[in-house]
């Protein structure tokens, strides 16, 4: 309970200074004249994605944004899958080719992160092409030019730079987590989002209640959804998908990527191909 009080209050914090900075684009007023706008999001191409949270969705009547990483086995060896999801209107989200993240020199706790994929060897050059080709494989998929980024462990760091402001170019927004974002421009590619590991449906729900009584944007990623890992219960998932069911009239809940293109009016598509 806690840690999900810290995590809350932080969340909270970023949006709350963040208002006044999305007044420059939308005074907030969302479509259908709901209160609020919410984006469920869930990354690295996982089983439970494909077995658990689609149909869910689904049933449910609910969009949501799956950030894909390219290599994992139950993206590549299920893009049928991936390809009915994308027609009913879920996002199909880059989530780059390998998960690139800081590793163990950095960071030590992170012994899992090959020297393959450790972003201290990688370029921003490399780090962009990657994304480019990521964005091709997505397109073949969906036939879409227009997607939204993750930042995987959410690091934007190589061995010689940030490649954050790179990206812009590929991407309509991307999300990036933490909080505390008061330039408009630098929070379109660092969108904040609560991490949701752990935490119980009264816990989520709680969360969107907070977004809803400042009349805000908030976000959710999920990793595993009753099993893989970074786990949160199918009951917990399912008890804020039901309660965002009863609360349609209120709540907008779609991908980021439609959510953006709705605080970012004006936006030409972005074309991610030369």
């Amino acid at each position: 309970m806690q840690r999900f009080l810290i995590q809350l209050s932080l969340a909270l914090l970023g949006y709350l200074s963040s208002q006044s900075a999305l007044a420059q684009v939308k005074s907030l007023v969302w479509p259908d004249n709901k209160k609020a706008a919410l984006a469920l999001t869930y990354d690295d191409a996982l089983k439970t994605h494909l077995d658990h949270v689609l149909p869910a969705l689904d049933a449910a009547g609910l969009r949501g944004t799956f950030y894909l990483t390219i290599e994992s086995p139950f993206f590549m060896r299920h893009i049928p899958r991936w390809k009915t999801a994308a027609d009913v209107g879920h996002e199909l989200g880059n989530h780059s080719l390998v998960h690139p993240c800081l590793g163990p020199s950095v960071f030590p706790e992170r012994d899992w992160v090959s020297q393959s994929s450790d972003l201290t060897q990688y370029s921003v050059e490399r780090v962009i092409r990657e994304l480019r080709l990521s964005n091709e494989i997505l397109h073949s998929v969906d036939g879409l030019e227009q997607r939204t980024f993750a930042f995987p462990c959410g690091d934007t760091k190589t061995r010689d730079g940030d490649f954050a402001d790179a990206i812009q170019p590929l991407f309509i927004a991307a999300r990036l987590g933490g909080t505390g974002f008061t330039d408009l421009e630098a929070r379109r590619y660092r969108l904040p989002s609560l991490p949701a590991e752990t935490l119980t449906g009264e816990q989520l729900i709680a969360y969107v209640q907070q977004v809803v009584s400042v009349g805000g944007f908030g976000s959710i990623t999920f990793h595993g959804v009753g099993g893989d890992y970074l786990s949160v219960s199918n009951d917990a998932h399912q008890q804020l998908l039901d309660y965002l069911k009863d609360n349609e009239a209120v709540i907008w809940v779609d991908t980021l990527r439609a959510i953006a293109n709705h605080l970012y009016s004006g936006t030409k598509p972005v074309r991610n191909r030369n």
